[in-house]
């Protein structure tokens, strides 16, 4: 497998996409997160991530659809999609305009992920449904952002609880 992906894979405009989409994302979260929340950020981005990449490995086994072009052969190729695109995508929108009720980012998230994202990605030849279409992907979406919204807003305070727990 790993002399197949370094023929055939490696270095082609879908390695390197995915390369940029893999790092691009954190570069650019490192640079402009709030550092004041960043905990209770990576606790929702870390949620998308687990929930998102359970969904996505259900789907792939139901031959719902797949994904090509691993940007490491050992990595699962929807790798640039689960654990930077959207967990990225989801703190960033948490961050901002906070005071935007989150059913209205939840459903500017959706229709993006699901009406934009995914059909460039599949124009770019880097997902193929199968057996699904976009529209089953909104409201997936739309729920997604919510679960992240809810566990953002409960929050975490790590420098907090670690000093009580280090001093007697």
């Amino acid at each position: 497998m790993t002399d197949i992906w370094r023929t055939h894979v490696l270095f082609t405009r879908q390695w390197w996409l995915g390369v940029g989409l893999s790092i691009c994302p954190w570069l650019f979260w490192i640079g402009f997160r709030d550092k004041r929340a960043t905990g209770q950020f990576l606790l929702s981005g870390f949620t998308m991530i687990i929930v998102s990449s359970w969904l996505d490995k259900l789907g792939i086994a139901m031959g719902l659809w797949h994904y090509h072009w691993e940007v490491i052969p050992f990595m699962p190729a929807n790798f640039p999609w689960n654990f930077s695109l959207l967990p990225v995508t989801v703190m960033f929108l948490l961050q901002y305009k906070s005071g935007i009720h989150p059913l209205f980012k939840a459903l500017l998230f959706g229709g993006f992920s699901a009406f934009v994202a995914e059909p460039v990605s599949q124009m770019a030849d880097l997902y193929h449904p199968v057996h699904w279409k976009h529209t089953y992907s909104f409201p997936i979406y739309v729920g997604l952002y919510l679960l992240a919204s809810n566990i953002a807003k409960k929050g975490i305070d790590c420098g907090k609880s670690f000093q009580e727990d280090s001093n007697p």
